[in-house]
């Protein structure tokens, strides 16, 4: 990672120098999103003039981009999350829409369905789904259409595994 050299020439002064370097610290330990960092740098106390030139340097240099971010994110939640679980949890951080759509490019409805059944195995807990009552089949459902996952997925995972019993 690139540090803060005491070239002042590229520093508008030396609060902005300041958090530059806090800003370089943080993406060191931890991906953050724009707005992520935005936030830390706020409540680390500096100005909004100082925010933005941070930001904007850690952005030239390539340590800040949400594409990359919101990319990591769903592949790594895609086994456990919904798709609507993700969207909210990535604009929650500040993530765009443009940049979530580039995101999900290669998420596929096989992925939201693979993350719905490893969540209802996890809620039935070895319980044969044949040995539930209706009334506790549409417990789940709601749960899991709750969590964001499409009804008829939520369905189709239910009818597949009564056919496996």
């Amino acid at each position: 990672m690139n540090t803060i050299s005491d070239n002042q020439d590229i520093f508008p002064d030396q609060e902005c120098k300041q958090a530059a370097s806090k800003a370089l610290k943080l993406l060191l330990h931890q991906d953050r999103t724009r707005a992520g960092l935005e936030e830390k740098l706020t409540k680390a106390g500096f100005s909004q003039k100082a925010t933005d030139f941070a930001v904007d340097y850690a952005a030239g240099y390539g340590y800040l981009n949400d594409v990359k971010y919101a990319r990591n994110y769903v592949e790594y939640k895609k086994t456990t999350k919904s798709r609507m679980e993700i969207v909210y949890k990535l604009r929650e951080k500040g993530v765009s829409d443009y940049d979530m759509e580039e995101a999900f490019s290669e998420y596929t409805s096989d992925d939201e369905y693979g993350a719905l059944k490893e969540r209802l195995a996890k809620r039935l807990k070895n319980v044969p789904a044949a040995d539930l009552t209706f009334e506790e089949k549409q417990k789940h459902i709601r749960y899991l259409t709750g969590c964001g996952f499409p009804m008829p997925l939520a369905k189709r995972a239910f009818s597949e595994l009564e056919g496996d019993s």
